[in-house]
């Protein structure tokens, strides 16, 4: 990813101190949908931790 995705966003989310971020990009063009979705969410479930996705920065 070249960060030019970032730079028309207007700036990164803001996010608590001490928070581990991790910039992973969607390859799907038309984003990320329901049934992707569904198993990230299965995955996150499985730790004990609060997980933010923003684009642009919303969430």
């Amino acid at each position: 990813m070249d960060g030019s995705d970032q730079e028309d966003c207007g700036g990164a989310a803001q996010f608590p101190d001490g928070a581990i971020v991790r910039d992973m990009p969607i390859i799907n063009k038309k984003g990320l949908h329901a049934r992707a979705t569904a198993k990230f969410v299965q995955c996150v479930e499985n730790f004990d931790c609060d997980v933010f996705v923003s684009r642009c920065g919303e969430t």
